[in-house]
């Protein structure tokens, strides 16, 4: 009788070890999963994003595959090794492919994730990695932003694209900016001499060169504050507002300077 509860208890060690060495196998097969290269490419189509993401992808044992996908991308499409594939959305970002069987005889597959983002300003990049990644690449309008290694699992990533800045725009406010400040000063300039022919009074040279160098000092003191604060909005790119600021802060300058004088 003893022997039998022996082996009774011997049986039911042996089916114990048998479920933990069958979650051991599963947790490493999904373990298993890595990618060697993501690439993301993001271009600009009139006021969407499209977005296209290349993955290779490693995988071994396991026939489910999990992605992430921004919340607000519409018209999402998954092709894997060239073949239209149906994903479930299994939360707001997350989404499966099950029992994918085609490529577990390969060593790795190759997966295109394509969608549609609103052009919204500053747009905002996000990612989350369900895999342990390589190499990463972010691309937009054909110029890299982004190039990470070695990202682990469930790791995070955000990046805030720079506004796009039209050429054509930043020169019209340029050219809108410096008509402005001259007929500014023209108006001030004829304004000063009338004063002073109707008023019958002679003034002494240098104080009235004084009165209008002080008038173009603060003209200009605004005119940089102004290019401060477009600059900070992004309504202008760094490019124009480094000339912008450099053009007129010389000109402060040379006012300052003659000031002293």
């Amino acid at each position: 009788m003893p022997a039998k509860v022996a082996m009774k208890t011997s049986q039911k060690t042996l089916t114990f070890i048998g479920v933990i060495a069958l979650l051991i196998c599963l947790s490493t097969s999904i373990e298993a999963h890595s990618v060697t290269d993501h690439d993301v490419q993001i271009n600009t189509i009139d006021d969407t994003f499209s977005i296209e993401e290349q993955i290779i992808l490693k995988q071994k044992d396991n026939a489910n595959l999990s992605f992430f996908v921004p919340s607000d991308a519409i018209d999402i499409s998954f092709i894997i090794n060239n073949t239209d594939i149906q994903a479930t959305s299994i939360s707001e970002n997350r989404y499966k492919i099950t029992n994918y069987t085609q490529g577990l005889n390969q060593d790795q597959i190759e997966i295109t994730l394509t969608y549609t983002q609103s052009k919204e300003t500053p747009f905002t990049f996000s990612k989350e990695f369900v895999y342990n990644t390589t190499t990463f690449t972010l691309t937009v309008d054909q110029k890299t932003i982004s190039s990470l290694e070695s990202i682990n699992a469930e790791s995070a990533l955000t990046i805030t694209l720079p506004e796009e800045q039209d050429t054509k725009t930043s020169l019209n406010l340029y050219t809108t900016i410096l008509i402005a400040l001259l007929v500014v000063l023209v108006i001030v300039t004829s304004a000063y001499g009338i004063k002073k022919r109707g008023n019958g009074v002679k003034r002494n040279r240098d104080v009235d060169s004084s009165e209008l160098l002080t008038t173009e000092k603060a003209l200009l003191m605004n005119v940089l504050k102004e290019i401060e604060k477009k600059h900070r909005d992004h309504k202008i790119s760094d490019e124009t507002y480094q000339k912008l600021k450099t053009h007129y802060k010389q000109q402060t300058v040379d006012i300052m300077s003659s000031l002293e004088d």
